[in-house]
């Protein structure tokens, strides 16, 4: 479990840092854009996939954090 926590934290730290890059070649998004009309702008898209990737390696922390299962 632990391998697996690893290899999900350092996926998404390294798929967040290459979607911050992503995401400064586009102007901000405007604030009153809701979530689906967000998807519609590339901006929109790297950010979302930015939240994934940090949401990832959460993922992988917590799963570094548990002992192996038997």
């Amino acid at each position: 479990m632990r391998s697996f926590g690893l290899m999900m934290l350092l996926l998404g730290i390294g798929g967040a840092i290459y979607c911050t890059s992503q995401l400064g070649e586009y102007p901000p998004l405007p604030a009153d854009l809701g979530i689906m009309e967000s998807l519609d702008l590339p901006a929109g898209r790297w950010q979302t996939g930015q939240y994934a990737c940090a949401a990832g390696a959460f993922f992988g922390f917590l799963m570094l954090l548990f002992p192996k299962g038997r």
